[in-house]
C-alpha cells in the first residue's frame, strides 16, 4: 500500500508541475485558451439548441425526434468511450516504457493496472465532457428543464465515462492475453470489421 500511495503521489506531482508550466506561460496564452473554450462551448450549445428547437417545431414527430437524438447520443458517446479506451489501455498497458520500469520496482502489477486505468478513463473521456454539457444544456433548454439539467447530469456521466473507460480497457486486456500475437490481432481486427460494415449493409430501415 506505501508503494501505491508513492506511485500516486508521484502522479500527482507531474500534474502539479504541467500546471505550474502552465502558469509561467505569457499572459496571452493563458487568456487564449479559457477564451477559446467559453466560445466554443457557446457555439456549440446554441448548435444544439437551435436544432433541437428545429426538430420540436414540427409535430408530430419533432418531438420524438427530440428524444431519439438524445438516446442515440448517449449510445454513440459510449460506444465512442468504449473504442477510445480500449485503444489507449493498449498504448498505455502493452506499448508505454513506464510499465515495464514500474512492473521492476516494488510495486504490483495490480497497482500499477489501476493507476493505468485511472489515467486511461480521463484521458479518454475528458474532452467528450465538452461535447456532452453543451448538448445536455441545449436538450434543457429545448424540453424546458433548465439550465442546470446538464450540471445534475455530470453526476450521472462520470459512472457512465468510468464503466465504457472500464470495458475498454478490459476488452484490450483480453485481446493482448488472448491473442499476443500481432499478426493474429491484425486479423481479428479484419474480421470484426468486416462483420461491422457486412451488419451494417444487412440493415434496413
Amino acid at each position: 500500500m506505501k508503494s501505491f500511495s508513492i506511485l500516486l503521489e508521484l502522479k500527482l506531482t507531474a500534474l502539479k508541475n504541467y500546471f505550474r508550466r502552465f502558469s509561467k506561460k505569457a499572459p496571452l496564452e493563458i487568456i487564449a485558451l479559457p477564451l477559446f473554450f467559453f466560445f466554443s462551448f457557446s457555439g456549440r450549445y446554441v448548435f444544439f439548441q437551435q436544432s433541437f428547437q428545429f426538430f420540436k417545431n414540427h409535430e408530430p414527430f419533432g418531438p420524438l425526434l427530440v428524444d431519439e437524438t438524445f438516446y442515440l447520443f448517449n449510445f454513440t458517446v459510449f460506444v465512442m468511450l468504449l473504442i477510445s479506451s480500449a485503444i489507449s489501455a493498449y498504448t498505455a498497458l502493452f506499448k508505454s516504457g513506464e510499465v515495464p520500469f514500474l512492473i521492476t520496482r516494488p510495486v504490483t502489477w495490480g497497482e500499477v493496472y489501476f493507476i493505468k486505468l485511472t489515467e486511461n478513463i480521463w484521458f479518454s473521456s475528458w474532452a467528450l465532457f465538452f461535447i456532452i454539457i453543451p448538448f445536455m444544456a441545449g436538450y434543457g433548454t429545448t424540453k424546458n428543464i433548465g439550465l442546470l439539467f446538464p450540471l445534475i447530469c455530470l453526476a450521472f456521466y462520470v459512472p457512465f465515462a468510468i464503466l465504457a473507460g472500464t470495458l475498454g480497457t478490459l476488452i484490450s486486456t483480453l485481446v493482448v492475453w488472448f491473442l499476443p500475437s500481432r499478426r493474429r490481432r491484425m486479423f481479428a481486427l479484419l474480421i470484426v470489421a468486416g462483420l461491422i460494415v457486412y451488419g451494417f449493409t444487412q440493415t434496413h430501415p
